[in-house]
């Protein structure tokens, strides 16, 4: 949480439990990061993950537990992201945006 940029750089992060994104700045991807998710992932803002300067970066989401966006009325977005879902997306405020693409 927090209004400060949060970087990601080739990195899986494995969530079982809850993993809750507040933040008010986006997430900075660079380089290939993987999360992978079998818990619940709260989205409670309407920030974006994406690469924005420095070395290319992408996202690969394995969501096999539950996607959501229970905050923010706008949107959420990812960005250069790759969505393999085979779990739940619930969107309770706002929408979740794929590469521009709404869930």
């Amino acid at each position: 949480t927090g209004g400060n940029r949060k970087y990601l750089a080739e990195r899986t992060i494995r969530n079982e439990g809850l993993l809750i994104d507040a933040n008010a700045d986006f997430v900075e991807l660079n380089g290939a990061a993987v999360l992978d998710n079998a818990g619940v992932f709260d989205i409670r803002s309407d920030a974006s993950w994406q690469h924005f300067s420095g070395p290319g970066g992408s996202l690969t989401i394995d969501n096999s537990g539950t996607l959501q966006k229970t905050a923010g009325s706008g949107d959420f977005r990812f960005l250069n992201t790759v969505l393999d879902d085979t779990g739940t997306v619930t969107i309770s405020s706002g929408r979740i945006l794929v590469n521009g693409a709404p869930l």
